[in-house]
């Protein structure tokens, strides 16, 4: 019988803990992601994790390790998010049908490749003539920066500057897109 009052007693303790700091756990998950759905689903993981490993937390610092496991778990996200990100970044458009994605959070389904491209032609129908002009050049045609900096008269410099730019604009595309896909597909 004492085997069945020590569980009584863990799970009693388990539901204060979560009562008391899930919130607390979410809103700090909330402000270092930015997205209500990606805090939700790391804090979800953040008590699992607690209840798998319960009879090994000292009880004087689950907050502590609350938070800490908070924070591996948003830089585990950040992680698979940028792999995801950079791959596909890299990807030129005309070699779109030859490549599949590893998507870590289901890493038994690859991207399929029609999928891919309804992502890329998106992020395409969003940029300007001259981003996609500039798409095209850099990581289709593969030209470098001093013929693009030759070809457009300025400088080298004022080259790496926009593709820079437009990398960066892609990346944020392609974030807000992993999430939808991530978020609403896989989980």
């Amino acid at each position: 019988m004492e085997g069945g009052i020590y569980i009584n007693n863990s799970i009693k303790q388990l539901n204060i803990i979560i009562e008391q700091y899930y919130n607390e756990i979410y809103k700090y998950c909330r402000r270092r992601v930015n997205n209500d759905q990606t805090a939700y689903d790391i804090t979800q993981n953040v008590f699992l994790v607690l209840i798998e490993q319960f009879s090994k937390i000292n009880s004087d610092s689950v907050q502590q390790w609350l938070y800490r496991t908070a924070k591996h778990k948003i830089a585990d996200f950040y992680r698979e998010l940028q792999k995801a990100t950079t791959y596909m970044l890299d990807v030129p458009i005309n070699e779109i049908n030859n490549i599949t994605i590893d998507l870590s959070y289901n890493p038994n389904e690859d991207l399929k490749d029609e999928e891919l491209e309804i992502i890329i032609n998106d992020i395409l129908l969003k940029l300007n003539n001259e981003e996609k002009k500039l798409y095209t050049e850099k990581f289709i045609q593969k030209i470098d920066y001093k013929t693009l900096a030759q070809k457009y008269v300025v400088s080298e410099s004022v080259v790496r500057k926009r593709v820079s730019r437009l990398r960066a604009k892609i990346t944020k595309m392609i974030h807000m897109m992993l999430y939808f896909i991530f978020f609403c597909f896989f989980h």
